[in-house]
């Protein structure tokens, strides 16, 4: 393996935070990627705010009835998934370690049906990534980020999930590539070069991280975290 310092490890891993979940999907939720009707847009609505309050089986038996009533929008299974998920950290937490898998093994589940009825749903094959993860499967999670890598299409995030599912398995050089992938995929989209300039200054390559970064302001000035992590790095306001 090159010298890791020339890298960046993957940035903080999404599948766990709340405020990912929570926000980044609220437009897709509400919206559906098909047009959901008004029946379903309101399920989808009132289990997002169970999912948000902590009330997870009321959470999953609302977007069961989203998804009962339209198969071909992936969220209320993602978010099934996401519950069931919370539900075995809190077990985790507990050492109640075989009920824990038994919702882990839920989780896993109803990320499939999400992303088996919207093939490329990258949500939902982070999310099967994370509960194989919570189980301790990790070469099975790095199995399912190649094969997404090789099944679903070019596009940028596909590949950079398959980086971090190999960052966070080790292999830096391999997670380096996929990420200089992305850029070259999708060189005018932002969050390609701020996930390869988060991925160099993890390892402590911090012109390099400044370049990417600087790259992702200037394509637009909104992104997520780049203004902050220049910021960090002691960087001018002026980019």
């Amino acid at each position: 393996m090159r010298n890791p310092r020339a890298f960046s490890g993957p940035v903080d891993r999404p599948s766990a935070a709340t405020w990912m979940v929570a926000a980044s999907l609220t437009v897709l939720l509400l919206a559906g990627c098909h047009g959901p009707s008004a029946e379903v847009r309101e399920l989808n609505r009132r289990g997002l705010e169970h999912y948000r309050a902590g009330r997870h089986f009321e959470a999953i038996a609302t977007f069961e009835m989203a998804r009962e009533k339209d198969r071909e929008t992936p969220e209320p299974g993602y978010y099934i998934g996401r519950a069931y998920l919370a539900l075995a950290d809190q077990h985790f937490r507990d050492d109640n370690l075989v009920t824990a898998v038994r919702y882990c093994d839920r989780a896993i589940r109803a990320f499939t049906d999400a992303y088996e009825g919207f093939p490329g749903y990258t949500r939902a094959l982070q999310g099967k990534a994370d509960a194989l993860k919570r189980k301790g499967q990790h070469e099975a999670a790095l199995a399912l980020a190649d094969w997404a890598g090789r099944n679903c299409g070019p596009q940028a995030n596909k590949v950079i999930f398959q980086a971090r599912e190999h960052a966070q398995h080790g292999d830096v050089d391999k997670a380096a590539d996929l990420l200089h992938q992305a850029v070259r995929l999708e060189p005018k989209n932002p969050a390609t070069h701020a996930e390869l300039g988060r991925f160099y200054a993890r390892f402590g390559n911090r012109p390099a991280a400044i370049a990417s970064l600087r790259e992702a302001y200037r394509l637009d000035p909104r992104a997520p975290g780049v203004e902050k992590t220049l910021a960090s790095m002691h960087e001018s306001s002026e980019y």
